[in-house]
């Protein structure tokens, strides 16, 4: 379930956008995954149906994903060269591939916009 619409992307968020438009919709799909990756699928509602506060960062956090997902070159890229090696080295060959910073799933202001809502905690919760 997408978080955002391309029209909250587009005329309230004022993001980024991708080479082609019809990409959009499939990036909101991918950052919603995101988002629900990092929260360890805690929004198991209609977002309408939390608090302003949190309803706001969360798309907030989705739009900022595809932001990163368009600056990174789409989403297949990021997926593409996660798990890869930074380095190797054979005999005297050796290749860097630097700080592998494409490899980085989650945009760390996701982190930023999420962290006041609660929905990154992963402890127990206490029942009264």
């Amino acid at each position: 379930m997408p978080y955002i619409t391309e029209g909250y992307y587009i005329d309230t968020f004022k993001g980024l956008m991708p080479a082609v438009q019809s990409d959009l919709s499939v990036l909101i799909d991918r950052s919603s995954d995101v988002i629900d990756m990092v929260t360890q699928y805690s929004i198991n509602k209609e977002l309408s149906e939390y608090n302003l506060l949190i309803e706001t960062q969360v798309k907030k956090a989705t739009a900022v994903q595809v932001m990163y997902f368009i600056s990174n070159g789409g989403y297949e890229d990021i997926f593409s060269n996660v798990g890869e090696a930074k380095s190797e080295k054979i005999g005297s060959f050796s290749y860097d591939q630097g700080n592998n910073e494409g490899s980085k799933l989650v945009c760390p202001t996701v982190f930023a916009y999420l962290q006041p809502t609660g929905l990154l905690y992963s402890g127990i919760g206490v029942k009264s």
